[in-house]
């Protein structure tokens, strides 16, 4: 009987074990409250590469970093309460391993993707629809020449464009249609 511990070692013990377990149920459901879950795994472009983090904060630990094209496909997004403002997506692997409470990895999309910096920042919209004249056009998912193509158009035409962003590449427009999608909740198509 002398190896056995005292009745209040034990309960201590207990104690502790069950605050210990509390506190991390408690801190690893505070994001998912902010999380925003699609309803399916959704496509996200990233024309300039993405940084994997260990957590949704930029000061985290970089995982992976790549500067290139990709198309990636996620579950979810949570926006960064901090000044930065940024997203930050789980893959569908990611969201798997923390519904096994373990850490997900944290997708950062670059600059000029549909993560990076807010888009909206930068879209003028114009007061009322406007046709501009296009003799060829490209319709692209994000406002990048690099992005892949949607779709080319080589004749010439006419374009209902909602408003535009101008970017390096020059002014990306929005068409009336994909304002309207935009409205939907669905993510518009530019056109260069």
């Amino acid at each position: 009987m002398k190896n056995l511990p005292s009745y209040s070692k034990v309960l201590a013990t207990i104690f502790f074990a069950t605050c210990f377990i509390w506190s991390n149920n408690v801190l690893s459901q505070d994001w998912r409250d902010l999380f925003h879950k699609y309803h399916s795994t959704k496509e996200i472009i990233a024309p300039n590469g993405f940084i994997l983090k260990s957590s949704h904060s930029v000061d985290s630990k970089t995982i992976k970093e790549t500067n290139e094209y990709a198309e990636i496909k996620v579950i979810g997004y949570l926006e960064n309460l901090n000044s930065d403002r940024l997203r930050f997506y789980i893959s569908k692997w990611s969201w798997k391993q923390a519904s096994k409470g373990r850490n997900p990895n944290w997708i950062l999309i670059k600059s000029g993707g549909n993560g990076g910096k807010k888009w909206r920042d930068d879209f003028v919209e114009l007061p009322n629809i406007q046709q501009v004249h296009a003799e060829t056009h490209m319709i692209k998912k994000v406002p990048s020449l690099y992005a892949k193509d949607v779709k080319i158009i080589t004749t010439s035409e006419y374009i209902n464009v909602a408003g535009y962003i101008n970017s390096e590449d020059g002014r990306f427009y929005m068409s009336d249609w994909s304002w309207r999608r935009l409205s939907e909740g669905k993510d518009p198509k530019r056109i260069f």
